[in-house]
């Protein structure tokens, strides 16, 4: 992380006076969480077993300093410290993006935030930073596909552009141009076929395919009663879908990514 500034939460730090003066102490861009690996030994056995592995979340660190655009260093007011802190100290992840790498965002909360080390109001703060996983994520990827019945060629094709997952579950979203519309989702790559069955016209369906939730718009209806409970997830490269039915198709996908 080489950057001069940062966007958390959706606000530029610049546009705060706020800029980095380091990073991780070292200029460092954090890659992957740490792995904690768990061995069984086993009696007589010269090599233990291999139990179980698993990542810890991803933690940074910046300092941070009160600077204008030409590089004159500012104070650390009071009115400064309590508005850096209202837009910093969070209760929830917020995505954090680095200005040198603006494809990759970090879903984090402030973990420690040290004393201010100034003179005369002017210095720098060390603010800690803990995240909700163990890698970055990519910008949200929204698609929108006519898959209706006067498309002669109803054939797509869905990346799975994640470097850390071998499959990925994208959302979906379902809009029906008729009645009684039985829609099928066929993905070539991995076999797979998901079926909904008598929709209505302007019916909304969402899948959740990662949490395994479907949901329709239409209030009392049980959409499960007419879905296969197949779960669409992408291999990692392009995947070949073939799309039935007469309807809209939406994707929303955010991909893991090192």
């Amino acid at each position: 992380m080489n950057s001069k500034y940062f966007i958390y939460d959706g606000i530029k730090s610049s546009d705060k006076g706020i800029y980095i003066m380091r990073s991780d102490s070292k200029g460092t861009t954090p890659t992957w969480g740490s792995m904690n690996i768990d061995f069984t030994q086993i009696k007589n056995k010269m090599l233990p077993h291999h139990y179980s592995i698993s990542r810890e979340p991803l933690r940074f660190s910046i300092q941070i300093i009160v600077m204008d655009e030409c590089g004159n260093v500012g104070y650390w007011t009071p009115e400064k410290i309590h508005e850096v802190g209202d837009w910093l100290i969070t209760h929830t992840f917020k995505p954090f993006i680095s200005s040198d790498d603006l494809g990759k965002v970090y879903y984090a909360m402030i973990d420690n935030a040290d004393d201010l080390y100034t003179v005369n109001q002017q210095g720098y703060m060390t603010v800690d930073f803990i995240t909700n996983s163990p890698f970055a994520w990519s910008n949200i990827e929204y698609s929108e596909f006519n898959m209706s019945d006067s498309v002669h060629d109803k054939n797509i094709v869905l990346s799975n552009n994640s470097n850390v997952l071998d499959q990925y579950q994208p959302m979906v979203e379902i809009l029906s141009l008729k009645h009684n519309n039985n829609i099928e989702i066929i993905n070539h790559t991995t076999g797979q076929n998901v079926k909904i069955n008598k929709l209505e016209i302007n019916e909304h369906v969402n899948i959740d395919n990662y949490n395994r939730i479907i949901r329709t718009d239409i209030p009392n209806k049980n959409i499960f009663k007419d879905f296969n409970r197949v779960w669409l997830h992408l291999y990692k490269g392009n995947n070949h879908i073939e799309v039935k039915g007469d309807c809209i198709i939406g994707t929303q996908m955010q991909f893991p990514i090192w």
